[in-house]
């Protein structure tokens, strides 16, 4: 299964939209993203490339789901919600993270 619903949405594009972006019909976004077709990893790489993120994007399962919830509780939630969501997004993004984290003294 992929996450290519997952980012449609999240980019706010129709299964037609997209489809149309990559030159197949609706039906076909519709049976990708069900598991019935398989197509050929060029195609996969069209709509990564349409849906702006990486092929390990549309086959991850680990940070979507978590991503899907925040993505979720953000647009349902009150102006008050999503002004606190966004200045801890913000928050979060000014973290150090990866290599670039500071190492305790031993």
């Amino acid at each position: 299964m992929t996450n290519i619903a997952y980012y449609r949405k999240l980019r706010g594009l129709s299964q037609e939209d997209l489809a149309q972006k990559i030159g197949v019909k609706q039906p076909h976004i519709s049976r990708i993203e069900n598991g019935d077709d398989g197509p050929p990893l060029r195609l996969f790489m069209d709509i990564a490339d349409a849906l702006d993120v990486s092929l390990a994007d549309l086959f991850s399962e680990e940070m979507t789901k978590a991503a899907l919830m925040v993505v979720d509780a953000f647009r349902s939630g009150s102006d008050e919600t999503r002004r606190l969501m966004s200045a801890m997004a913000k928050e979060v993004e000014s973290l150090p993270l990866g290599d670039n984290r500071e190492k305790p003294e031993i």
